[in-house]
């Protein structure tokens, strides 16, 4: 497994899957190729109050950026 990013819902600590809806699992967490296409995703569709997040192959994540 590589480094993943994802986006994650600051309150919920949700994810955002595929189809622009919420789990509360990482493994159905919807991939984005780079930090800048998940933000881009996010104030395209206005999606608020989430995390930009790296996400390792040891389950450590790390809040890169704020939308």
């Amino acid at each position: 497994m590589k480094t993943q990013i994802v986006v994650q819902h600051r309150k919920t600590k949700a994810y955002l899957r595929d189809d622009n809806k919420w789990s509360g699992s990482a493994l159905f967490a919807r991939l984005f190729e780079t930090p800048y296409h998940a933000l881009h995703f996010c104030v395209d569709k206005e999606i608020e109050e989430t995390d930009i997040v790296f996400r390792f192959p040891d389950q450590r994540e790390v809040r890169f950026l704020r939308c």
